[in-house]
């Protein structure tokens, strides 16, 4: 069931109809196997690139590991596989990780947290800081100003310090 979900994940849009939607109503069973096939492709790439993303943010963590933590730029990555990187990684680590990458003048992110913690009230500490912001407590997503990016880091640092994991 897992396999196929991943699969069923992928972004394929053709003609303003998700490939998963297409699946389900292709005509022949040669044609559902054909997009089954192109689906299941696209979502080992997907996988891959799932993959690098986490390698890369377990290299730069390294000294960092004591950090309650992790906020890091990541470089070059499509937007929407950060989600899924920092939830591997906060399965990894037991932390609340913020992944983000550059968008012009801003940053673009992910964050994702094992149960306990609240991504949403971390940001609502610092919103001052943020373009926007929204999710729910273990899974959310921000924008914020290069500018503010030391002190959106020292802000999330300060608020899951006092308030943990519950």
């Amino acid at each position: 069931a897992t396999r196929i979900s991943s699969a069923l994940n992928v972004r394929d849009v053709k003609d303003g109809l998700p490939g998963s939607y297409r699946l389900l109503i292709a005509p022949t069973l040669e044609e559902a196997r054909e997009l089954a096939q192109h689906l299941w492709e696209k979502n080992k790439i997907r996988q891959e690139n799932i993959h690098k993303i986490v390698d890369y943010t377990e290299q730069q963590i390294g000294a960092k590991q004591e950090e309650v933590l992790v906020f890091e730029e990541i470089p070059d990555a499509e937007y929407v596989l950060l989600g899924a990187a920092a939830s591997v990684l906060s399965n990894n680590y037991n932390k609340p990780i913020f992944l983000f990458k550059d968008r012009e003048d801003e940053f673009l992110g992910s964050a994702r947290a094992p149960g306990g913690y609240d991504t949403v009230k971390a940001m609502e500490s610092v919103e001052e800081l943020l373009s926007t912001y929204g999710g729910h407590p273990p899974a959310s997503g921000f924008r914020f100003k290069k500018e503010n990016k030391e002190k959106f880091k020292e802000g999330l640092a300060t608020y899951f310090k006092t308030h943990g994991q519950s």
